[in-house]
């Protein structure tokens, strides 16, 4: 499977869900010390929300499909709700989610990733970024 699901958490960590693969492993443990940690009991990783714009742009250079949502609504019966997960623009979930400064502090380390100018910057997920700052960028 070439896929690797990130899922938002409210506590200001992301899970981060694909089929065992060593290469991707090494690409979560590259978002540094401290900044990940490993759940053997669910078998999931868990990145630090604001390393996620380096992971994401990582995973997909190496040409890895990358899913971005946020954790499902509970509905009132208890069960979970799956339209939580959007499959849209995965930079509105995350600077929709954040606090004003913290967003701002994401936009700037994301666009100095993915920018175009930039070795192994990507001119799509720039333009992705862009679109949701300009939406997140009125609500102070």
């Amino acid at each position: 499977m070439d896929t690797v699901m990130v899922t938002i958490l409210p506590d200001g960590w992301a899970r981060v869900t694909f089929d065992f693969d060593p290469d991707i492993i090494v690409v979560v443990k590259g978002v540094g010390r401290g900044n990940y940690k490993y759940s053997p009991a669910e078998h999931n990783w868990y990145v630090r929300e604001h390393r996620l714009p380096p992971l994401i742009a990582a995973l997909k250079g190496r040409g890895l499909t990358v899913y971005v949502g946020t954790k499902p609504k509970e509905t009132p019966n208890g069960a979970a709700d799956s339209r939580g997960v959007q499959a849209g623009n995965p930079y509105d979930t995350i600077l929709g989610s954040l606090p004003y400064p913290l967003a701002l502090n994401f936009y700037r380390a994301a666009a100095k990733v993915l920018h175009p100018d930039n070795h192994g910057g990507d001119l799509e997920n720039m333009k992705l970024l862009n679109i949701a700052w300009g939406k997140r960028d009125g609500k102070k």
